[in-house]
């Protein structure tokens, strides 16, 4: 942000806000790379992290309103509840010298002043938000937002809620070190969800499902209008929660969407619309823009809302938002896995009995699966069949799944990636395309990685696993370029019946 002239005291202290902030970054992962260096190397990296704690200590001489911690004049937000200032600035105490720091050594870790320490330890100030996270980004502090009895916002300031929240769990930066840590091993396989991490990954899978051929041959071709007014029947009263898995760039749960209320309007007199939109996503990118496109298309369109959940969808019954409550027990639940999410799951029977517990009778689910060439029983058959299998790895998917291996992976020269047919997939009938990549390293070693991995679904036996899980089948659409020979089918599915989980 360009500095006006003359500078302001305000301006002054949101630069140096920031300024901070960095600084406060680069100490703390400074000092997490440094432990990991050799004993001959420290002296040079504690050399460099005074440097750091020095600037730190500049900028509380500088501006120390703006970063000792002390509640300015009509700065509220975020902050603790002052009714229970002390019992925090207990807790606090009680955190700190279980991790055996000192106030010094907590100011320092937390980049802020000891002054802001020992009145905050006393009950004697109220401390701002950007206070309360740089103490919680102290690990050694153990502290979590749960400790934090934050103030609670009024009636005005609730009229303007945020539409995204943060999922119980979430921690992309703990999924880094351990993507980083099993780039730099020696091998292995990687969960796919990070394909869609970081923001490179997030672009270039955008890039490949926007793609015009890919658009107009399987987007634009999935019957979402049939399947809308499959769902519209007379027993729909309108009111419904979309919980969209895995909503990537979310064009197709907007069509989705879009599509069901022209189906409501058109049952004038006999229902309102009451949608609300979930988008759930792992990848911030994504999920910005799904909430982007979102907003855009459906500006204006009374009767829906529109939601971001940041989260890993593994973990959907940690996500009470999205389960029932007495408010809302009269609506209905679609869970959608559109674009081959589904295909992400390394077992898919698992997670429809797990992470699907919470969903009872009535509720919907609605997969979109690439179909199988041929039986999972007959392996030289599929290598016939299967297209991909006939060319060697696309040079986008390439771009795609071989960037974190060479972002990342220290060393790394040259990414070679091939499919390798799987035949032994938890769902009866289907198989997996493995995306294995061969990574050459600048001494001359290689290492070998399963990146991802496509599957191909038997619609029937995909029925009749899900039957067994109390889920039964309610309609079937095939799609694709070929109408003979579909590639792709949409399956919608309704709770019947709450399978004990042993």
């Amino acid at each position: 942000m360009p500095l006006s002239s003359p500078s302001t005291d305000e301006l002054l202290s949101k630069l140096a806000e920031g300024l901070l902030a960095q600084a406060l970054t680069t100490l703390q992962g400074l000092q997490l790379f440094a432990e990991k260096r050799p004993s001959l190397e420290q002296g040079l990296w504690q050399k460099h992290a005074k440097s750091l704690q020095g600037l730190i200590d500049a900028l509380h001489t500088a501006t120390p309103s703006a970063v000792g911690g002390e509640v300015t004049s009509g700065e509220k937000d975020g902050m603790l509840d002052p009714a229970r200032a002390v019992e925090f600035g207990k807790t606090v105490t009680r955190l700190r010298k279980a991790a055996e720091m000192s106030r010094e050594r907590l100011a320092k870790r937390a980049g802020l002043s000891r002054n802001t320490i020992l009145n905050l330890e006393d009950g004697k100030n109220n401390p701002v938000h950007s206070t309360l996270l740089r103490l919680i980004a102290v690990p050694e502090l153990g502290l979590t937002h749960a400790d934090v009895p934050w103030r609670q916002p009024t009636e005005g300031e609730l009229s303007s809620t945020p539409n995204c929240w943060i999922a119980p769990g979430y921690d992309p930066i703990k999924m880094f070190v351990e993507l980083i840590t099993l780039l730099n091993g020696q091998g292995g396989s990687i969960e796919q969800t990070y394909a869609y991490l970081d923001p490179k990954s997030a672009l270039n899978w955008f890039s490949l499902s926007n793609q015009s051929s890919y658009t107009t041959l399987y987007r634009e071709r999935a019957p979402l209008d049939l399947l809308a007014a499959k769902m519209a029947d007379r027993s729909f009263h309108g009111r419904m929660d979309i919980i969209a898995l895995g909503a990537g760039d979310g064009k197709q749960e907007v069509r989705l969407v879009q599509n069901l209320l022209e189906q409501i309007d058109g049952k004038t007199g006999k229902s309102h619309a009451d949608l609300s939109l979930y988008l759930v996503d792992i990848s911030q990118p994504l999920l910005s823009e799904a909430l982007k496109h979102a907003s855009a298309s459906l500006e204006g369109r009374s009767g829906v809302t529109t939601w971001a959940v940041q989260g890993n969808f593994h973990h959907l019954p940690r996500y009470t938002q999205l389960h029932y409550a007495p408010q809302r027990a009269n609506r209905r639940r679609l869970i959608t896995m559109l674009g081959n999410t589904l295909g992400n799951l390394d077992n898919e029977p698992s997670f429809f009995r797990h992470c699907l517990a919470g969903f009872t009778t009535g509720d919907l689910l609605l997969l979109d699966v690439d179909v199988a060439h041929a039986s999972s029983s007959a392996p030289d058959e599929i290598k016939k069949c299967d297209p991909a299998l006939q060319q060697s790895v696309r040079p986008a998917h390439v771009e795609w799944l071989g960037g974190p291996l060479l972002r990342y992976c220290n060393g790394a020269v040259d990414v070679h990636l091939r499919y390798e047919l799987d035949v032994n997939c938890p769902v009866p009938g289907s198989y997996a395309l493995d995306a294995l990549a061969t990574v050459k390293m600048n001494d001359g070693r290689e290492k070998q990685f399963s990146v991802f991995r496509f599957k191909r679904y038997d619609p029937t036996s995909l029925c009749k696993l899900l039957a067994g899980l109390g889920w039964e089948s309610v309609a079937q659409y095939s799609y694709g370029p070929n109408p003979e020979k579909p590639m792709k089918t949409l399956l919608l599915f309704r709770r019947t019946k709450t399978i004990e989980i042993a």
